[in-house]
């Protein structure tokens, strides 16, 4: 194993206007010494063509073509194979600062936790370009409870991308098959097994912001909503099970995503099948029991409160029957 080897973990699909963009990105990082792991998943486009054309060109890429199975299908994949000493990952949409590793690197062999996070900005399709406003504004060594609250309140990202690993993380633990929401549920192991998290006040990763991205659109369709339940409720018994004190950023985190979700639902209400409606009420009632953390945080906006109580008393849900008749 060469000393300081990183695995770049890429699940590739339907990205075909922005996969060189992102291969790019990390090929040109000025940590040289690189694994970059391309997991073609059976994408329909010109993807599996891009990915080939670059393993002839980049010495340091390696492809793997499978049948589509998912993105946690294909970062597993890629995991089974990587043999760096550190592992990260990169969404095939997103793309990285050239200097991202190198810092990620340098911040975690100067700490005795096992990851290493920095900031990002979300990229819209209108080419605007926006910084977290959450972010911290200093670089921090935080161990597990605080790294964990940090992922609650938005403070750092939820995602593995933006990361950086040791590759004993991940030594025991794979992404869920199958489901559309798959950081959530490796999000407190991971933190635990690196004992806390080493963050890096930059914003080195672009997240790009798509609305028929893989992340939209599973969130929106029944199985996702119904994984993203499922969800919450397993990181509630994770955080429990290992005594870890974050009941009140948890119940933010909660509130967070049922409102999200509930927004959503609320304004497609009358579109929705039966077993739609019945996960909407249980939204709803996890709403409900959470909801004093997220209206009275100051990781919340304004304008997020008000639309939070709407739902609660079923007056947006009047707002949206007026305005579908309208329409």
């Amino acid at each position: 194993m060469v000393a300081d080897l990183i695995s770049v973990i890429v699940p590739v699909y339907k990205v075909e206007p922005y996969l060189d963009e992102c291969i790019k990105s990390i090929s040109n990082q000025t940590h040289r010494n690189l694994e970059i792991i391309l997991v073609d998943d059976g994408s329909p486009d010109r993807c599996p063509q891009i990915c080939d054309d670059w393993a002839k060109k980049d010495p340091r890429v390696r492809v793997i073509h499978q049948k589509n199975s998912g993105s946690s299908a294909a970062r597993n994949a890629g995991l089974d194979i990587a043999v760096g000493d550190y592992i990260g990952f990169v969404d095939s949409d997103d793309y990285i600062d050239p200097d991202m590793y190198r810092q990620l690197l340098c911040a975690l062999k100067d700490t005795t936790v096992e990851a290493c996070c920095c900031s990002f900005f979300r990229v819209f399709d209108n080419g605007r370009v926006l910084a977290d406003k959450y972010a911290f504004k200093t670089d921090r060594i935080m161990n597990v409870q605080q790294a964990i609250d940090a992922s609650f309140y938005k403070r750092i990202s939820n995602a593995v991308w933006g990361k950086l690993y040791r590759r004993t993380v991940f030594e025991a633990v794979r992404f869920p098959v199958g489901e559309t929401n798959e950081d959530y549920p490796v999000m407190v192991p991971t933190i635990i097994k690196a004992k806390g998290m080493a963050l890096i006040n930059k914003a080195l990763y672009y997240y790009r912001k798509r609305d028929g991205s893989v992340t939209s659109l599973g969130h929106t369709a029944p199985t996702g909503a119904q994984y993203l339940y499922n969800n919450l409720l397993l990181i509630g018994e994770q955080i429990a099970q290992n005594g870890i004190g974050c009941k009140k950023s948890y119940a933010f985190f909660v509130a967070r995503n049922a409102f999200d979700m509930a927004l959503i639902m609320e304004k497609h209400k009358e579109k929705l099948d039966a077993n739609f409606q019945i996960l909407l009420n249980q939204y709803r009632t996890m709403l409900r029991k959470t909801f004093c953390q997220y209206i009275f945080s100051k990781f919340s906006s304004l304008k997020d409160k008000i639309l939070c109580l709407m739902i609660i008393t079923k007056t947006l849900r009047l707002i949206y029957r007026i305005l579908n008749k309208k329409s």
